[in-house]
């Protein structure tokens, strides 16, 4: 799916994505921001603010003008900078609040207030960070995932908060709901959103993966007597595509090892 920077598109009946211009490494083709509408209650959702750059915020409000409905609540799916740095902006503009898991603003009750009974849910996915959240559009079976899932490369789970055996439990919470119907296309903070098929395929990728990762770590911790992260990036993490990705493949080694040790 081609998506220009900071040009919203429409991608499902109500749902429009506005991709930040803030490419990298690490957020590749840049962060989704979300902008969902409740034309039954007249409300707006922002999920994942992204930048404050004002290219970024200013396609927001324009698109919530073109709407003519201003936006109630912004919605972290984490507070990763690459997703939350422009909700203090757009907070400001709108004097709306922004909920998330790590302030402790994020609840089931307060989303409703804002956007009607039901209309999105909370949906506990952590790993990539402690905080992860993901967002159930329930008139559409819509999921939105933030990091925890792309249609091509893979999610980090290195970071401060994260946790390997929490991210291979949240796999296996997004693969049944697909597998019972209730999702039927997952809208990830970064590249392309997935229908049902697709997004289940990226699971048991993402799964083996981890699983082929662990298992040349155990070798190299059981084997080889490895414990240096350093020389076990040098092993497993050959195939980096950016010498910059090193430090987070450092970090991701880390994680992995207390995973196997714990």
């Amino acid at each position: 799916m081609s998506v220009a920077a900071e040009k919203p598109l429409e991608v499902l009946p109500g749902v429009y994505l506005v991709r930040a211009d803030n490419s990298s490494a690490m957020s590749f083709s840049g962060t989704n921001t979300w902008v969902v509408f409740n034309r039954s209650t007249y409300s707006c959702c922002i999920i994942d603010p992204a930048v404050s750059k004002q290219r970024h915020q200013s396609a927001i409000e324009q698109l919530c003008a073109d709407q003519r409905i201003d936006p109630s609540v912004i919605l972290l799916t984490h507070d990763h900078r690459d997703h939350a740095g422009g909700s203090n902006r757009l907070s400001k503009v709108w004097h709306i609040p922004c909920l998330g898991l790590r302030n402790g603003t994020l609840s089931q009750a307060t989303l409703d207030s804002f956007l009607g009974k039901g209309f999105i849910r909370i949906i506990p996915l952590p790993g990539h960070s402690s905080d992860s959240v993901g967002y159930y559009l329930t008139g559409l079976r819509a999921l939105f995932t933030g990091d925890v899932l792309f249609s091509e490369g893979w999610s980090f789970v290195g970071s401060e908060d994260s946790s390997i055996a929490d991210y291979l439990d949240t796999l296996d919470r997004i693969e049944a709901m697909l597998e019972k119907g209730f999702v039927k296309v997952v809208l990830p903070g970064h590249l392309d959103l997935m229908n049902s098929e697709r997004a289940s395929i990226r699971i048991r990728e993402y799964r083996q993966h981890r699983k082929d990762r662990l298992t040349k770590i155990k070798v190299l911790l059981e084997r080889d007597g490895l414990v240096d992260s350093d020389a076990i990036v040098q092993k497993v993490y050959s195939d980096l595509p950016d010498e910059r990705l090193r430090l987070f493949a450092k970090r991701s080694v880390e994680k992995q090892v207390k995973y196997l040790l714990s």
